[in-house]
């Protein structure tokens, strides 16, 4: 990783520290600390599984849509590249897993070709919190208009994408521009790969897949409230967590790092449970959901690199 990556990251993990220094003192230290503290390990473990669940239905994904497009890679390779993925989680909307095209070019794919991959992978997470979103709000007769709005905008996405004129167009506009012409074969590549992905059955196995991922994530959450001894409806969780992921997205933050914690800790104290309780809560899920992914993603990065130095 290049140095000022490396300082890049720096900052990130200052400014989280800071974000729930504040959050743990603005609940009370000392009881919010005891609180985690004692938190049963058992329960927290089974959080990280959940989590890691996730993250196997996820590359399951991956998986297949590299098959969609002709992309081949061996098992191991595959695996690692798309943990290595999670060493970028600390990005505005996880832009920076664009590093798996870039490690697949090692390999000789074009990384125009494989870039639609990610995409897809991040659209489809957007549509399967959505619809996580919208069941849970109208289970728990909640309103469910920012859902249904998001969800439309996000059909609308799929459906341009499939137009032949509105992409026909679109690389008549960018072809306009001397500095982006030079760049048109690598779009065609990236307009090719990614209508193939956003087919009728890659888009409806993906995001199915997607629903079923993230739920365990919601677990996360529910797993939480309920070693602290305030349980919850699961549908609840499900609601705060996809709320609180969603918003954590569209600011647009790092790791939607302070968006994310707050609303989820909000809504929370929404269910009558005591603020300690609920920022506690709220830093044990984002442990188990973001930093743990974080963590992976290091390994796997530095597994990759080494392993292809090996093989060089």
């Amino acid at each position: 990783m290049k140095q000022n990556k490396i300082h890049q990251y720096i900052r990130i993990i200052i400014f989280a520290a800071v974000i729930y220094a504040v959050f743990i003192i603005y609940s009370n230290f000392d009881q919010t600390v005891n609180i985690i503290s004692s938190f049963p390990l058992v329960l927290f473990v089974l959080m990280l599984l959940f989590a890691f669940v996730n993250y196997l239905i996820r590359f399951v994904k991956w998986e297949y849509l590299l098959r969609k497009i002709d992309v081949r890679i061996p098992f191991l390779t595959s695996f690692l590249c798309f943990f290595s993925g999670f060493s970028m989680t600390l990005t505005p909307a996880k832009s920076g897993e664009l590093i798996k095209p870039y490690l697949l070019t090692r390999f000789g794919h074009d990384s125009g070709h494989t870039t639609p991959v990610v995409l897809i992978e991040r659209l489809t997470d957007l549509f399967g919190m959505v619809i996580l979103l919208l069941i849970s709000a109208a289970l728990l007769g909640i309103g469910i208009i920012p859902g249904v709005i998001m969800g439309i905008v996000l059909i609308l996405l799929i459906v341009l994408i499939q137009n032949a004129k509105f992409v026909s167009w679109f690389r008549t506009w960018m072809s306009k521009s001397i500095r982006i012409s030079k760049f048109l074969p690598l779009l065609d590549t990236i307009l090719n790969s990614t209508k193939i992905l956003s087919g009728p059955a890659p888009l409806l196995i993906s995001v199915l897949l997607s629903c079923v991922s993230w739920f365990f994530e919601c677990l996360c959450l529910s797993l939480a409230l309920e070693g602290l001894g305030y349980p919850v409806n699961i549908m609840v969780s499900v609601f705060i967590f996809a709320s609180s992921t969603l918003a954590g997205l569209l600011v647009m933050i790092p790791g939607g790092l302070g968006a994310t914690e707050g609303l989820m800790t909000v809504l929370i104290t929404a269910e009558k449970i005591p603020l300690d309780a609920a920022v506690s809560a709220t830093l044990l899920t984002r442990v188990a959901t973001l930093w743990f992914a974080v963590g992976l993603g290091m390994v796997a990065l530095f597994v990759f690199n080494a392993k292809n130095k090996i093989n060089n």
